[in-house]
């Protein structure tokens, strides 16, 4: 039999304060998702909460104490960033161990307004844009039992943005005038590597590579001479000629296509974002399924009241509509590896025609 009391570093006949704080402490140290899902720190995550559950078997059989340990739930509540600006995504994790009936909120106060999202499900995940910050935002997740409230709150900073005081072009003139700098560019990129004396292989690789960025560069600055003249032929044409990009997480083993006119942002571990601007954009990411739940569990998870299309899969399950600024949203959700991998596009309303195809393209294959 295993040495619970060693696992969570106590000696024989701790207290119940003591082996509560004990296991407050190992579940945050060695939770896999702060160790990249190592095996071994997951073993060690499973083993504290087996020693968990031993001690309150043990301390339920014990009537004095029984309605103390009730009383007094469990709750990890962790979130993605710790500061934020307008248009970033904050991603939250909660986990509430409790015996008896109880109700879990969300609520998120940034000192003017409040958001408040209710009956949560004990253990889950969300995610919120933020559409505008003025200052630091407190999250607290909150379990209600009866008359008594516990609480975990964390505090979001609001990330300082330097403001841009150079002088404004018209934007059709910036658009121009960037492509004609970025076509240049890529002439002068592959005519200096072609007089370099390596191989014609690295020479090829190497003016693809140029190609692909400057075409990046020229689909976006193409969009927005199409926003400045209010004429959506531009647009339409570089959705019908997008060609598609791979990008690979190495951390959750997944991969997914993206159109060219998206350009990939900064690379976590659990995923990536790629965007045109604020209204188009693609995230996808992965979260370890630590709790070894269902795909059903999940699906249910999410509020159905800007939902207009769902389909749930043996192992999938996809969402889409509106929302709370009135862009269109498509998502799917995959169980992969052990892992839930979430892949979101969103896009104006009236670029619905000309997603149609991108989200196919994107979807029909992920996790490919």
């Amino acid at each position: 039999m295993k040495n619970y009391y060693q696992i969570l570093g106590l000696e024989e006949g701790a207290t119940l304060d003591e082996i509560k704080a004990a296991y407050r402490e190992y579940v945050v140290k060695f939770h896999p998702d702060k160790h990249n899902g190592d095996t071994f720190f997951k073993e060690r995550f499973q083993e504290v909460q087996e020693a968990y559950t031993f001690f309150k078997e043990k301390f339920n059989n014990k009537e004095p104490q029984d309605t103390e340990y009730e009383l007094n739930p469990e709750i990890i509540f962790s979130c993605n960033l710790t500061e934020v600006s307008k248009g970033e995504i904050l991603a939250f994790d909660w986990f509430i161990q409790c015996d008896v009936f109880h109700t879990v909120t969300l609520n998120l106060d940034n000192g003017n307004n409040q958001c408040l999202f209710d009956s949560l499900p004990s253990h889950g995940h969300k995610e919120i844009k933020i559409n505008s910050l003025n200052n630091d935002l407190l999250a607290t997740i909150c379990c209600n039992i009866e008359n008594t409230t516990f609480r975990r709150s964390i505090i979001i900073k609001k990330k300082n943005v330097t403001a841009d005081t150079s002088i404004k072009q018209p934007d059709n003139f910036k658009g121009q005038y960037w492509y004609i700098v970025g076509v240049v560019v890529l002439f002068i990129i592959i005519l200096s590597n072609i007089t370099k004396p390596q191989n014609r292989v690295d020479n090829n690789s190497y003016i693809i590579d140029s190609i692909r960025i400057v075409d990046s560069i020229a689909n976006v600055l193409a969009l927005e001479i199409n926003s400045a003249n209010d004429n959506g032929c531009i647009f339409e044409h570089i959705i019908r000629e997008a060609t598609f990009y791979h990008y690979h997480n190495e951390h959750f083993n997944y991969s997914i296509s993206y159109p060219s006119f998206l350009i990939q942002g900064e690379e976590s571990s659990n995923g990536c974002r790629f965007s045109m601007n604020d209204d188009i954009y693609l995230v996808v990411s992965g979260i370890s399924n630590i709790y070894n739940e269902s795909i059903e569990n999940k699906y249910k998870q999410y509020d159905t009241k800007y939902i207009t299309y769902s389909r749930l899969n043996k192992n999938w399950f996809v969402l889409s509509g509106y929302t709370s600024n009135g862009s269109i949203y498509y998502q799917k959700t995959v169980l992969h590896n052990d892992a839930f991998i979430t892949a979101t596009l969103c896009f104006p309303t009236k670029y619905k025609n000309e997603f149609d195809l991108i989200i196919k393209r994107i979807f029909s294959k992920f996790p490919n």
